[in-house]
Protein backbone atom coordinates (compact mmCIF):
# COMPACT_ATOMS: atom_id res chain seq x y z
CA UNK A 1 0.00 0.00 0.00
CA UNK A 2 1.48 3.29 -1.11
CA UNK A 3 1.67 6.34 1.20
CA UNK A 4 -1.13 8.13 -0.62
CA UNK A 5 -3.52 5.22 0.06
CA UNK A 6 -2.56 5.19 3.74
CA UNK A 7 -3.16 8.90 4.04
CA UNK A 8 -6.56 8.53 2.40
CA UNK A 9 -7.51 5.79 4.86
CA UNK A 10 -6.48 7.96 7.80
CA UNK A 11 -8.56 10.82 6.45
CA UNK A 12 -11.60 8.55 5.97
CA UNK A 13 -11.11 7.08 9.43
CA UNK A 14 -11.04 10.53 11.00
CA UNK A 15 -14.15 11.49 9.01
CA UNK A 16 -16.01 8.39 10.21
CA UNK A 17 -14.91 8.99 13.80
CA UNK A 18 -16.14 12.59 13.60
CA UNK A 19 -19.43 11.37 12.11
CA UNK A 20 -19.77 8.76 14.87
CA UNK A 21 -19.08 11.38 17.53
CA UNK A 22 -21.72 13.64 15.97
CA UNK A 23 -24.20 10.78 15.99
CA UNK A 24 -23.39 10.05 19.60
CA UNK A 25 -23.89 13.71 20.49
CA UNK A 26 -27.20 13.72 18.64
CA UNK A 27 -28.24 10.59 20.56
CA UNK A 28 -27.28 12.21 23.87
CA UNK A 29 -29.21 15.35 22.97
CA UNK A 30 -32.21 13.27 21.88
CA UNK A 31 -32.09 11.28 25.12
CA UNK A 32 -31.85 14.48 27.12
CA UNK A 33 -34.77 15.96 25.19
CA UNK A 34 -36.79 12.77 25.71
CA UNK A 35 -35.95 12.78 29.42
CA UNK A 36 -36.98 16.43 29.63
CA UNK A 37 -40.24 15.62 27.83
CA UNK A 38 -40.82 12.71 30.18
CA UNK A 39 -40.09 14.87 33.21
CA UNK A 40 -42.43 17.53 31.89
CA UNK A 41 -45.08 14.88 31.22
CA UNK A 42 -44.62 13.43 34.69
CA UNK A 43 -44.76 16.88 36.22
CA UNK A 44 -48.03 17.65 34.44
CA UNK A 45 -49.56 14.36 35.59
CA UNK A 46 -48.30 14.89 39.11
CA UNK A 47 -49.82 18.36 39.28
CA UNK A 48 -53.28 17.18 38.25
CA UNK A 49 -55.91 17.15 40.96
CA UNK A 50 -57.90 14.66 38.88
CA UNK A 51 -56.94 11.01 38.69
CA UNK A 52 -55.25 9.71 35.54
CA UNK A 53 -54.47 6.26 34.25
CA UNK A 54 -53.37 4.65 31.00
CA UNK A 55 -54.93 1.22 30.65
CA UNK A 56 -54.64 -1.77 28.32
CA UNK A 57 -57.94 -3.49 27.63
CA UNK A 58 -58.01 -7.27 27.32
CA UNK A 59 -60.70 -8.79 25.12
CA UNK A 60 -62.12 -12.31 25.36
CA UNK A 61 -62.34 -14.61 22.35
CA UNK A 62 -65.95 -13.58 21.73
CA UNK A 63 -64.88 -9.94 21.49
CA UNK A 64 -66.22 -8.53 24.74
CA UNK A 65 -63.95 -6.54 27.06
CA UNK A 66 -62.81 -8.91 29.78
CA UNK A 67 -60.40 -6.89 31.94
CA UNK A 68 -57.96 -3.99 31.82
CA UNK A 69 -54.46 -3.47 33.21
CA UNK A 70 -53.04 -0.22 34.54
CA UNK A 71 -49.97 0.75 32.51
CA UNK A 72 -49.50 4.10 34.20
CA UNK A 73 -51.12 6.16 36.97
CA UNK A 74 -50.57 9.61 38.46
CA UNK A 75 -50.18 10.71 42.08
CA UNK A 76 -53.90 11.55 42.46
CA UNK A 77 -55.02 8.13 41.22
CA UNK A 78 -54.89 6.45 44.63
CA UNK A 79 -56.75 9.32 46.32
CA UNK A 80 -59.60 9.14 43.80
CA UNK A 81 -59.90 5.33 43.71
CA UNK A 82 -58.61 3.95 47.00
CA UNK A 83 -56.54 1.43 44.97
CA UNK A 84 -52.93 0.93 46.08
CA UNK A 85 -49.94 -0.04 43.87
CA UNK A 86 -52.17 -0.38 40.80
CA UNK A 87 -49.54 0.05 38.07
CA UNK A 88 -49.00 -3.19 36.19
CA UNK A 89 -51.99 -4.93 37.78
CA UNK A 90 -55.36 -6.04 36.41
CA UNK A 91 -58.58 -4.44 37.60
CA UNK A 92 -60.27 -7.82 38.20
CA UNK A 93 -57.51 -8.63 40.68
CA UNK A 94 -57.74 -5.27 42.44
CA UNK A 95 -61.57 -5.13 42.58
CA UNK A 96 -63.22 -8.47 41.69
CA UNK A 97 -66.71 -6.97 42.09
CA UNK A 98 -66.08 -4.12 39.62
CA UNK A 99 -69.11 -3.83 37.34
CA UNK A 100 -68.96 -5.15 33.77
CA UNK A 101 -70.31 -1.91 32.29
CA UNK A 102 -66.95 -0.20 32.98
CA UNK A 103 -65.10 -2.84 30.92
CA UNK A 104 -67.72 -2.59 28.16
CA UNK A 105 -67.33 1.19 28.02
CA UNK A 106 -63.55 1.09 27.63
CA UNK A 107 -63.81 -1.76 25.13
CA UNK A 108 -66.19 0.33 23.02
CA UNK A 109 -63.77 3.27 23.13
CA UNK A 110 -60.95 1.01 21.89
CA UNK A 111 -63.03 -0.31 18.99
CA UNK A 112 -64.59 3.01 17.92
CA UNK A 113 -61.72 5.39 18.65
CA UNK A 114 -64.26 7.94 19.88
CA UNK A 115 -63.57 9.85 23.08
CA UNK A 116 -66.33 9.64 25.70
CA UNK A 117 -67.40 11.84 28.64
CA UNK A 118 -69.73 10.28 31.19
CA UNK A 119 -70.76 10.06 34.85
CA UNK A 120 -71.15 6.63 36.43
CA UNK A 121 -71.12 4.75 39.73
CA UNK A 122 -68.44 2.22 40.69
CA UNK A 123 -70.16 0.18 43.40
CA UNK A 124 -67.05 -1.90 44.02
CA UNK A 125 -65.09 1.27 44.83
CA UNK A 126 -68.04 2.94 46.62
CA UNK A 127 -67.64 6.08 44.49
CA UNK A 128 -69.22 8.18 41.73
CA UNK A 129 -66.96 9.37 38.90
CA UNK A 130 -66.93 12.01 36.20
CA UNK A 131 -64.82 10.48 33.41
CA UNK A 132 -63.17 11.56 30.15
CA UNK A 133 -61.66 8.63 28.26
CA UNK A 134 -60.00 8.43 24.83
CA UNK A 135 -58.11 5.79 22.84
CA UNK A 136 -54.34 6.16 22.57
CA UNK A 137 -52.61 4.89 19.43
CA UNK A 138 -53.85 2.24 17.03
CA UNK A 139 -56.74 -0.06 17.80
CA UNK A 140 -54.31 -3.01 18.02
CA UNK A 141 -52.66 -1.47 21.09
CA UNK A 142 -56.03 -1.47 22.93
CA UNK A 143 -54.92 1.41 25.14
CA UNK A 144 -57.18 4.03 26.71
CA UNK A 145 -56.20 7.20 28.57
CA UNK A 146 -58.64 7.96 31.38
CA UNK A 147 -58.95 11.28 33.22
CA UNK A 148 -61.43 11.09 36.10
CA UNK A 149 -62.68 12.88 39.21
CA UNK A 150 -64.34 11.48 42.31
CA UNK A 151 -67.65 13.38 42.60
CA UNK A 152 -69.17 11.18 45.32
CA UNK A 153 -69.68 13.96 47.87
CA UNK A 154 -71.32 16.27 45.34
CA UNK A 155 -73.51 13.51 43.93
CA UNK A 156 -74.73 12.36 47.35
CA UNK A 157 -75.48 15.92 48.45
CA UNK A 158 -77.59 16.42 45.32
CA UNK A 159 -79.47 13.20 45.97
CA UNK A 160 -80.12 14.12 49.61
CA UNK A 161 -81.71 17.39 48.47
CA UNK A 162 -83.84 15.59 45.90
CA UNK A 163 -84.93 13.10 48.55
CA UNK A 164 -86.34 15.93 50.66
CA UNK A 165 -88.59 16.94 47.76
CA UNK A 166 -89.77 13.37 47.24
CA UNK A 167 -90.53 12.92 50.93
CA UNK A 168 -92.67 16.07 50.97
CA UNK A 169 -94.78 14.61 48.16
CA UNK A 170 -95.63 11.48 50.20
CA UNK A 171 -98.39 11.27 52.80
CA UNK A 172 -97.86 7.96 54.63
CA UNK A 173 -94.94 7.54 57.09
CA UNK A 174 -94.31 3.97 55.88
CA UNK A 175 -93.93 5.16 52.29
CA UNK A 176 -91.60 7.95 53.42
CA UNK A 177 -89.39 5.57 55.40
CA UNK A 178 -89.21 3.20 52.42
CA UNK A 179 -88.25 5.98 50.01
CA UNK A 180 -85.42 7.10 52.30
CA UNK A 181 -84.15 3.51 52.66
CA UNK A 182 -84.45 2.85 48.91
CA UNK A 183 -82.48 6.01 48.13
CA UNK A 184 -79.62 4.98 50.44
CA UNK A 185 -79.64 1.41 49.18
CA UNK A 186 -79.62 2.20 45.47
CA UNK A 187 -77.02 4.97 45.68
CA UNK A 188 -74.54 3.18 47.92
CA UNK A 189 -74.93 -0.28 46.38
CA UNK A 190 -75.80 -2.05 49.62
CA UNK A 191 -78.13 -4.97 50.39
CA UNK A 192 -80.57 -3.52 52.92
CA UNK A 193 -81.51 -0.26 54.61
CA UNK A 194 -84.24 0.94 56.94
CA UNK A 195 -85.52 3.57 59.33
CA UNK A 196 -86.64 2.51 62.81
CA UNK A 197 -88.03 4.27 65.86
CA UNK A 198 -86.68 3.52 69.34
CA UNK A 199 -88.84 2.97 72.43
CA UNK A 200 -86.63 3.28 75.50
CA UNK A 201 -89.38 2.23 77.95
CA UNK A 202 -89.96 -1.13 76.27
CA UNK A 203 -86.32 -1.54 75.15
CA UNK A 204 -87.44 -2.16 71.58
CA UNK A 205 -87.39 -0.60 68.18
CA UNK A 206 -89.92 -0.55 65.38
CA UNK A 207 -88.62 -0.95 61.82
CA UNK A 208 -90.88 0.79 59.35
CA UNK A 209 -91.20 -0.28 55.72
CA UNK A 210 -87.58 -1.23 54.91
CA UNK A 211 -85.70 -1.70 51.61
CA UNK A 212 -83.71 -4.82 50.70
CA UNK A 213 -82.49 -6.77 47.69
CA UNK A 214 -84.77 -9.45 46.29
CA UNK A 215 -83.26 -12.56 47.87
CA UNK A 216 -83.37 -11.19 51.43
CA UNK A 217 -86.31 -10.91 53.82
CA UNK A 218 -87.81 -7.78 55.36
CA UNK A 219 -86.86 -6.79 58.90
CA UNK A 220 -89.96 -4.62 59.35
CA UNK A 221 -91.67 -4.94 62.73
CA UNK A 222 -90.78 -4.90 66.42
CA UNK A 223 -87.34 -6.00 67.68
CA UNK A 224 -86.09 -6.33 71.26
CA UNK A 225 -82.89 -4.36 71.73
CA UNK A 226 -81.13 -6.88 74.02
CA UNK A 227 -81.52 -9.54 71.34
CA UNK A 228 -79.71 -7.46 68.74
CA UNK A 229 -76.41 -7.25 70.59
CA UNK A 230 -74.46 -5.07 72.99
CA UNK A 231 -73.62 -2.53 70.29
CA UNK A 232 -77.08 -1.02 70.78
CA UNK A 233 -75.88 0.44 74.06
CA UNK A 234 -73.63 2.70 71.97
CA UNK A 235 -76.60 3.74 69.83
CA UNK A 236 -78.71 4.53 72.89
CA UNK A 237 -75.84 6.72 74.06
CA UNK A 238 -76.10 8.62 70.77
CA UNK A 239 -72.97 7.17 69.13
CA UNK A 240 -72.98 5.91 65.51
CA UNK A 241 -71.95 2.27 65.14
CA UNK A 242 -69.79 1.56 62.07
CA UNK A 243 -68.82 -2.07 61.51
CA UNK A 244 -66.72 -3.33 58.58
CA UNK A 245 -67.03 -7.03 59.52
CA UNK A 246 -69.32 -8.35 62.27
CA UNK A 247 -67.17 -11.49 62.57
CA UNK A 248 -64.15 -9.46 63.68
CA UNK A 249 -65.73 -6.68 65.76
CA UNK A 250 -65.73 -7.24 69.55
CA UNK A 251 -68.79 -4.97 69.95
CA UNK A 252 -70.97 -7.51 68.12
CA UNK A 253 -72.35 -10.18 70.46
CA UNK A 254 -75.13 -11.52 68.20
CA UNK A 255 -72.94 -12.43 65.23
CA UNK A 256 -74.93 -15.43 64.01
CA UNK A 257 -78.24 -13.56 64.09
CA UNK A 258 -76.76 -10.81 61.94
CA UNK A 259 -75.24 -13.32 59.52
CA UNK A 260 -78.59 -15.09 59.25
CA UNK A 261 -80.13 -11.75 58.29
CA UNK A 262 -77.51 -11.26 55.58
CA UNK A 263 -75.47 -8.69 57.50
CA UNK A 264 -71.66 -8.80 57.43
CA UNK A 265 -70.97 -5.06 57.42
CA UNK A 266 -73.30 -2.30 58.59
CA UNK A 267 -73.78 1.27 59.77
CA UNK A 268 -76.35 2.33 62.37
CA UNK A 269 -76.80 6.05 62.79
CA UNK A 270 -78.78 7.30 65.83
CA UNK A 271 -81.04 10.36 65.85
CA UNK A 272 -80.95 12.13 69.21
CA UNK A 273 -83.57 14.55 70.54
CA UNK A 274 -83.45 15.93 74.05
CA UNK A 275 -80.44 13.70 74.86
CA UNK A 276 -82.47 10.59 73.94
CA UNK A 277 -82.04 8.34 70.94
CA UNK A 278 -85.43 8.40 69.25
CA UNK A 279 -84.67 6.72 65.91
CA UNK A 280 -81.99 4.86 63.95
CA UNK A 281 -81.16 4.76 60.26
CA UNK A 282 -79.31 1.57 59.34
CA UNK A 283 -77.71 0.14 56.20
CA UNK A 284 -76.01 -3.21 55.70
CA UNK A 285 -74.00 -5.35 53.25
CA UNK A 286 -73.56 -9.09 52.89
CA UNK A 287 -69.82 -8.64 52.35
CA UNK A 288 -67.06 -6.86 54.22
CA UNK A 289 -67.00 -3.17 53.38
CA UNK A 290 -65.08 -0.01 54.21
CA UNK A 291 -67.44 2.92 54.76
CA UNK A 292 -66.14 6.23 53.43
CA UNK A 293 -66.52 9.65 55.05
CA UNK A 294 -68.75 10.77 52.16
CA UNK A 295 -71.09 7.84 52.66
CA UNK A 296 -71.34 8.40 56.41
CA UNK A 297 -72.10 12.07 55.86
CA UNK A 298 -74.79 11.06 53.35
CA UNK A 299 -76.37 8.69 55.89
CA UNK A 300 -76.32 11.50 58.46
CA UNK A 301 -78.05 13.84 55.97
CA UNK A 302 -80.68 11.31 54.94
CA UNK A 303 -81.40 10.26 58.52
CA UNK A 304 -81.94 13.84 59.64
CA UNK A 305 -84.08 14.74 56.64
CA UNK A 306 -86.15 11.59 57.06
CA UNK A 307 -86.77 12.27 60.74
CA UNK A 308 -87.78 15.87 60.07
CA UNK A 309 -90.07 14.90 57.21
CA UNK A 310 -91.70 12.09 59.22
CA UNK A 311 -92.30 14.28 62.26
CA UNK A 312 -93.69 17.05 60.10
CA UNK A 313 -96.01 14.63 58.31
CA UNK A 314 -97.04 13.04 61.63
CA UNK A 315 -97.88 16.48 63.06
CA UNK A 316 -99.81 17.39 59.94
CA UNK A 317 -101.74 14.12 60.06
CA UNK A 318 -102.52 14.62 63.75
CA UNK A 319 -103.67 18.19 63.07
CA UNK A 320 -105.78 16.98 60.17
CA UNK A 321 -107.32 14.28 62.36
CA UNK A 322 -107.91 16.80 65.13
CA UNK A 323 -109.57 19.21 62.72
CA UNK A 324 -111.75 16.41 61.39
CA UNK A 325 -112.65 15.39 64.96
CA UNK A 326 -113.48 18.98 65.88
CA UNK A 327 -115.61 19.31 62.78
CA UNK A 328 -117.48 16.14 63.68
CA UNK A 329 -117.89 17.44 67.25
CA UNK A 330 -119.19 20.81 66.00
CA UNK A 331 -121.64 19.07 63.70
CA UNK A 332 -122.84 16.82 66.54
CA UNK A 333 -123.21 19.78 68.91
CA UNK A 334 -125.05 21.74 66.24
CA UNK A 335 -127.45 18.86 65.68
CA UNK A 336 -127.95 18.52 69.42
CA UNK A 337 -128.62 22.26 69.69
CA UNK A 338 -131.16 22.08 66.89
CA UNK A 339 -132.92 19.23 68.67
CA UNK A 340 -132.92 21.17 71.91
CA UNK A 341 -134.38 24.21 70.16
CA UNK A 342 -137.05 22.08 68.54
CA UNK A 343 -137.97 20.56 71.90
CA UNK A 344 -138.11 24.06 73.39
CA UNK A 345 -140.47 25.24 70.67
CA UNK A 346 -142.68 22.20 71.20
CA UNK A 347 -142.72 22.87 74.91
CA UNK A 348 -143.64 26.49 74.34
CA UNK A 349 -146.47 25.45 72.02
CA UNK A 350 -147.84 23.03 74.63
CA UNK A 351 -147.61 25.75 77.25
CA UNK A 352 -149.52 28.17 75.00
CA UNK A 353 -152.23 25.59 74.39
CA UNK A 354 -152.54 25.01 78.14
CA UNK A 355 -153.03 28.70 78.75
Amino acid sequence: MNPSDTAALHIENRRLQAQLAALRQERLEADALHAADQAHYRGLLGSLNSGFCLIHVRFAEDGHAQDYRFLETNAAFERHTGLHDASGRWMRDLAPQHEQHWFDMYGQIVRSGEARRFVDHAHALNRWYEVHATRVGAVELAQVAVLFTDITARRLTEQALRLSDRLLALTEPEAMAFEAARTIGSLLGIDRAGYCEVDIETASLHVRNDWYVEDLLSLAGEHRLPELGAFFQRLLAGEPVIVEDVRADPRITAVQRLLDDGVVSFVSFPLVEGQRTVAVMYLACRRQRIWTAEQLQFVREVAGRTRNALERRRAENQLRALNASLEDLVQARSAELLRSEELLRQSQKMEAVGH
